[in-house]
């Protein structure tokens, strides 16, 4: 599998200013959030909560709807 680099570049960006923010609120940049954050940032379409859940869920079963809910409104701000 060949990695895009600059997307790989681009993502750790994502992920540095995310990590940022939730520090500003003195919130943690936990393994759940990255997970989501990655998912996010790899679909290329429009979605809804449940489909984001749904491909986190072929992934991993540690996070739950719950959490992609409360996570979406901290990836908008």
């Amino acid at each position: 599998m060949i990695i895009n680099t600059k997307r790989l570049k681009k993502m750790e960006e994502y992920a540095v200013i995310f990590d940022q923010y939730l520090s500003n609120k003195g919130l943690k940049f936990t393994k759940p959030r990255r997970c989501i954050l990655e998912t996010v940032f790899n679909m290329h379409t429009h979605f809804n909560v449940e489909e984001l859940y749904d491909k986190i869920r072929a992934k991993t079963n540690a996070i739950s709807l719950a959490t992609v809910y409360r996570t979406i409104p901290l990836l908008l701000d």
